[in-house]
């Protein structure tokens, strides 16, 4: 497990980067969904607000590996990955107007 970590290679940063925001919107989504229900509140965050924050999740892995572990073409792929997501959410927020991800 050790040595998966070190890997440097463009594909392993993008399909980290790609997988890192899609679980941490799901684990906001799942938050703001129990919020929801508990105490009975319209919209904890909403969708473009946890969206660029799924998105900002990839700093950390960006920052560990280009700055700490000196691993630049996986912060590269992480990178791309990072600039694809901000294309979506200029497409998805600003361009079509979508209001939310998935409606209830």
């Amino acid at each position: 497990m050790r040595n998966f970590w070190n890997r440097d290679h463009l594909g392993f940063g993008v399909l980290l980067g790609a997988f890192v925001p899609i679980v941490t919107y799901l684990i906001l989504e799942s938050i703001d969904r129990t919020v929801m229900q508990i105490w009975h509140l319209p919209f904890f965050l909403l969708d473009d607000t946890q969206f660029a924050l799924a998105v900002a999740g990839n700093l950390f892995f960006f920052r560990q590996f280009m700055v700490k572990k000196h691993k630049d073409r996986t912060g590269r792929g992480i990178l791309l990955s990072t600039f694809v997501y901000a294309f979506l959410y200029v497409l998805l927020f600003f361009l079509l107007d979508i209001k939310y991800i998935f409606p209830l």
